[in-house]
């Protein structure tokens, strides 16, 4: 892991401050250097901050699993804490591809990262990401997460289209799935909202 970022989500009524525990597991390990970006105000009361993770040094392990711990406050004096939450960050390997950096970025109309993909539980969840051609042919998409599948490309003169399917529908909640095109290349992630919710139908 070079940089690791996800985003919290936080609703308030003012503009909200945002602070690691002190006994949090990664600071006792010191493995890992934490930041946190400044706060993005959406509207509505909805505000995002991202954490960023990455290596202390080189002798820091490459990979390893550790939690991650914050609270979130009120802008007072002293700062009044509203809520505590803590995430489990999975640091794992990705398997060496064969196509060159250069060619292993992501193309339109891919969604952007962070992109919300909207699924109905109990059902498979289908979204597309595009590629260019490396060398007239698709380069290999790649993820870690074991409720994911990645079909094989269609292959146009625009580029490849790749069908990403997500399984792990059974409960209503919100769940991350990175992709990652190649070893090494581009990677985006994506938040899978499960819902209750029923279509519309028109009699």
């Amino acid at each position: 892991m070079d940089v690791c970022q996800f985003p919290v989500y936080i609703s308030s009524d003012e503009t909200p401050k945002l602070l690691f525990y002190n006994d949090t597991d990664i600071s006792k390990s010191s493995v890992r250097k934490m930041n946190l970006s400044e706060s993005k105000n959406y509207g509505n009361g909805l505000y995002q901050v991202s954490i960023l993770l990455s290596k202390r040094n080189d002798k820091d392990p490459k990979f390893g699993e550790f939690d991650v711990c914050v609270s979130v406050a009120k802008m007072t004096s002293p700062l009044n804490v509203t809520d505590r939450r803590c995430f489990h960050v999975v640091d794992k390997g990705l398997p060496l591809g064969e196509y060159p950096i250069s060619h292993c970025t992501f193309a339109e109309p891919s969604p952007q990262s962070h992109s919300i993909i909207g699924c109905r539980r109990g059902e498979p969840c289908h979204f597309y990401v595009y590629t260019d051609t490396a060398g007239g042919s698709c380069p290999d998409i790649i993820t870690q997460d074991r409720s994911t599948g990645i079909f094989s490309p269609i292959s146009s003169s625009e580029g490849c289209r790749n069908e990403v399917v997500y399984t792990n529908t059974s409960s209503v909640g919100t769940r991350a799935v990175c992709l990652m095109v190649c070893s090494k290349g581009e990677s985006r992630c994506y938040q899978i909202n499960v819902n209750n919710i029923i279509d519309c139908k028109f009699i």
